[in-house]
């Protein structure tokens, strides 16, 4: 036995199977099987799955489920006799036999297009008519990457920063979402649902600058007035600063707390082997406020990180090595401004650091606002790491350079302009690698993804802050603020340069313009061999009186009845069973207005039946 798939014009599968006699075939048997879309040609793979190269659209992948053998059914014969006039009728339905699973977006053909921004997003959208019939689509294509939205929760305020923090260091899903107000801490714990904390050990009077795990199993705090480290069994160390003084700005890792002072000063910790979190003795004081630090991760194999970068309020960013194998380790800095200085900086002993004379200096037109350190590894893990700065600026830049391994040397800095807003910098996770979300007044996502850097904006609102997100339904997510609210989401389809949106239509588009004072769309849609919706109503009730005009005794009249009822009232989606074929010369037609920002329909008006709209224009 063998058997075929074969397809009709209006995309319908059949099952076509051969009984054979030696090399004779003897009976062909004909089965349907499920609808899809017209396909230009159609694959079967050997793990059971069927691609669909669609002649005008999308391009779909299915699973085949079953083999179509369901005895509900019919099966059509060679070998069944018909009289004359009579023919087989089969019955479209839902899928049954393929399960889809996914789809390459495509925009052929493309019968016309528009680009402008008409939702006042500062970026333009793509508005572009594609497909052929009642499987034509208007679809707005965006510049960015789709962004799947989990869950929204709105705060009592308006938060200014958010983390995940772990338990342990071998959990795979995080503990605590941490959110920082203007005078509070409020801690929420995930699980099943997010809920708020009282035995965290967090201080939730003031506000948090940092945290995070520390160690295996201990949590950090960083405040204004301190640093609460809390031990894995509820013991709580504390550590205040000085003098009353305030602390302005943090960085920190698994082993490593630096922290800057107001007046500029630098105190750096080390956690020691037993767990308790050591002060360096020897301080650091810098010309000007600290605006942003960055720590990187510890690297595999290693005891602590070997870069601290600290971004000055004189214009500076600076490398600081903390090796303590280095006796002179050297402070390098890039000038965020147009002054030139020939100045060189020294770690002594750990961290007691000193002047002396030289160091290479570049000019950049804005002060810094945040940092990140990145540590990059190759696809294969098989290449040696890089390191990488990203720094973002005050004037709406993010500048990015590679960091020398050994001598903290900064090289091959590259600019891009984000937005109109201060840049600022926050470490997620993406393809289980490390990555960057940057927001200004577009939020974009820097990440390795198939040997290279993407930098893409996300099609989302503009975010304030950022973190990683990792639960049992949320194996790589987002956490991230926008004004009082609380977003978890995830980023789908990287590597992709658009995501876009799309709009059913009734018949092939001709025409689309752009109504100048609504910002809204008019679209003009004509199909050759086609009914309008009037004619099509009329048809079935033609047929409906015809059915049960011809039946002749009490169970032919139930049995007609029904028929006539289903003709009349069922109305298969058009958009996937296609729409009736009408004979040549006959011509269906509507024009809509279509708002461009939610794709509502304003206005929809249908043309009498052959009647044929080709272009249209707004005088």
């Amino acid at each position: 036995m063998y058997f075929f798939l074969m397809q009709t014009e209006q995309g319908d599968l059949f099952k076509v199977t051969l009984d054979t006699d030696e090399d004779l075939v003897t009976e062909m048997k004909v089965k349907y099987f499920d609808t899809v879309p017209p396909a230009n040609a159609m694959c079967i793979l050997k793990t059971g799955f069927l691609f669909v190269a669609s002649e005008f659209g999308d391009h779909h992948l299915y699973q085949i489920a079953n083999l179509g053998d369901d005895d509900d059914e019919p099966e059509f014969s060679s070998r069944m006799q018909l009289e004359d006039g009579e023919t087989f009728f089969y019955g479209v339905r839902e899928l049954k036999s393929l399960v889809a699973i996914d789809k390459i977006e495509s925009l052929c053909p493309l019968t016309s297009a528009y680009i402008g921004d008409l939702t006042r997003e500062d970026a333009p959208q793509v508005y572009a008519l594609c497909g052929r019939g009642a499987r034509s689509n208007l679809k707005v294509l965006r510049n960015g990457l789709e962004v799947s939205e989990m869950a929204v929760s709105e705060l009592p305020g308006n938060p200014n920063a958010v983390w995940t923090v772990k338990r342990n260091v071998d959990d795979k899903h995080d503990a605590f979402i941490v959110v920082s107000f203007v005078n509070a801490t409020l801690v929420l714990t995930i699980g099943e649902t997010v809920e708020e904390a009282n035995d965290s050990g967090f201080l939730a009077t003031s506000p948090t600058l940092g945290c995070g795990l520390i160690g295996d199993d201990s949590l950090l705090q960083i405040y204004s007035e301190g640093i609460r480290h809390i031990r894995a069994d509820r013991r709580v160390n504390e550590w205040k600063t000085p003098g009353k003084r305030q602390i302005v700005k943090c960085a920190m890792n698994r082993r490593q707390v630096a922290i800057a002072l107001a007046g500029g000063e630098l105190v750096y910790f080390e956690l020691d082997t037993t767990g308790q979190l050591n002060e360096f003795t020897e301080r650091k004081s810098l010309p000007s406020e600290v605006l942003c630090m960055s720590l990187s991760e510890i690297p595999e194999g290693e005891l602590r990180s070997r870069f601290l970068t600290v971004g000055v309020a004189d214009s500076t960013v600076r490398v600081i090595s903390l090796d303590p194998q280095d006796t002179l380790s050297p402070l390098r800095y890039i000038l965020t401004d147009s002054y030139f200085y020939h100045v060189k900086l020294y770690i002594v002993e750990s961290m007691s650091l000193v002047l002396s004379s030289y160091c290479s200096l570049q000019a950049l037109p804005s002060q810094p606002e945040s940092l990140l350190l990145l540590e990059t590894n190759s696809d294969d893990n098989k290449g040696a790491s890089t390191i990488h700065l990203n720094i973002g600026l005050q004037n709406g830049c993010l500048l990015r350079t590679t960091v020398d391994n050994v001598t903290g040397d900064m090289l091959d800095t590259r600019t891009r302009y984000l937005g109109t807003r201060p840049v600022k910098l926050f470490r997620v996770r993406s393809q289980n690698k490390d990555a960057v979300m940057c927001t200004s007044s577009r939020s974009w996502l820097l990440y390795h993804y198939q040997n290279r850097f993407h930098l893409t904006p996300l099609s989302y609102i503009s975010l304030e802050f950022a973190a990683s997100f990792t639960s049992e339904q949320c194996s790589e997510g987002i956490v991230a603020i926008a004004e009082n609210t609380l977003r978890i989401m995830a980023v789908e389809k990287l590597g992709a340069s658009f995501n876009q949106m799309a709009y059913n239509l009734k018949y092939t588009p001709r025409k689309l313009i752009v109504h100048p004072s609504a910002s809204s769309l008019m679209i003009v849609e004509t199909d050759h061999a086609a009914y309008t919706e009037s004619t099509k109503t009329r048809k079935r009730d033609e047929m409906a009186d015809d059915i049960e005009r011809l039946a002749n005794d009490n169970e032919e009249v139930e049995l007609a009845r029904e028929i006539a009822d289903v003709l009349r009232n069922n109305r298969p989606d058009e958009s996937i069973y296609g729409a009736p074929k009408a004979a040549p010369g006959r011509w269906a037609s509507v024009v809509r207005l279509v708002n461009a920002k939610t794709g509502d329909i304003h206005s929809f008006f249908e043309l009498p039946q052959d009647e044929a709209a080709k272009c249209l224009y707004i005088f």
